[in-house]
């Protein structure tokens, strides 16, 4: 049985958003570049801090985020990833809680 599903990029559903500070979850199983490739206008309107597993290939994934998605890794437990876009965000900063 063939079943249709309908996607849209996170630019064309979150439309208009700017200037803000958003979290991002992102877990799509080997394809976060694809998804922040059809958020590249909500990522470089907004101050984001995103969180991906990323299970294959880790070196090479998160350079390709950060080539491609201007997102920077900050830190890393296991396979989690977590990415900002934020130049003043630190670890140790009071924006991270440290």
């Amino acid at each position: 049985e063939e079943i249709s599903i309908p996607i849209a990029t996170a630019d064309s559903v979150l439309n208009g958003i700017a200037g803000q500070r958003i979290l991002i979850k992102i877990d799509v199983e080997g394809h976060e570049i694809q998804v922040c490739e059809g958020a590249t206008n909500l990522l470089s309107a907004n101050v984001c801090y995103v969180q991906m597993e990323i299970l294959e290939d880790q070196e090479r994934r998160i350079a390709e985020l950060e080539s491609r998605a201007g997102l920077r890794l900050v830190h890393q437990i296991g396979s989690d990833c977590y990415l900002t876009n934020d130049p003043d965000f630190q670890i140790n900063s009071p924006l991270a809680g440290g």
